[in-house]
């Protein structure tokens, strides 16, 4: 069967609207848009024989019924309960309602804590992130941080940051002031006793 749109058949029809009946599903009882001479025509029934032995297959697909897994729905919601128990803020409970503190504001507390720390030059915010239990999201604000759930005591704070800081000094005594500042920062501001804190010098500067 040729695709040639113009190709036509020994008794002069033309192939391409017969291949289109076959496709659609009308060159055949129940549903058989054929015209008196299509039926009775040896090339056009011959024809169409061909086509439906060839197009018989992509039918069969179409009409197969996918069945999804039976866990599906729960498989699903298990995952949406999962995010519900992650959130990226710390809580702060009270005894009239807790208190949400967003990834950026703290991440923001711990950057102006860096800042603070003398010999570090610059906190590099697009190569701090923040973390969840082993996962990573892109913070907007400056540094990273997160609330990690820990019941009712609100929960653990991770931060990330990037620094660099001045050549001459000692590196591991510098990350740890920067270390204590931020803890310090986010424990009085944030109410976040719990802290950890990576430090990542990226670079020294004369």
């Amino acid at each position: 069967m040729s695709e040639d749109a113009g190709e036509r058949l020994p008794c002069g029809r033309p192939v391409d609207p017969l291949l289109d009946l076959v496709t659609r599903g009308r060159a055949q009882p129940p549903h058989d848009d054929r015209d008196e001479h299509e039926r009775a025509c040896v090339h056009c029934r011959a024809l169409v024989a061909e086509a439906e032995d060839v197009w018989a297959p992509v039918r069969s697909l179409a009409a197969r019924r996918e069945v999804p897994p039976p866990d599906l729905v729960e498989s699903v919601m298990a995952a949406v309960r999962r995010l519900g128990r992650e959130p990226l803020h710390l809580v702060i409970p009270g005894r009239r309602g807790a208190t949400r503190v967003s990834v950026d504001a703290l991440g923001r507390l711990a950057e102006e804590a860096a800042w603070g720390v003398p010999d570090v030059r610059v906190v590099l915010s697009r190569r701090s992130r923040a973390r969840v239990d082993g996962a990573t999201a892109e913070p907007t604000g400056a540094a990273a941080a997160v609330g990690v759930p820990g019941g009712p005591d609100g929960g653990r704070v991770l931060v990330d940051l990037a620094v660099v800081v001045s050549h001459g000094v000692s590196i591991p005594r510098t990350a740890d002031l920067v270390r204590a500042a931020v803890r310090r920062q986010l424990d009085a501001l944030a109410s976040a006793p719990d802290v950890v804190v990576d430090i990542y010098v990226d670079d020294v500067v004369v």
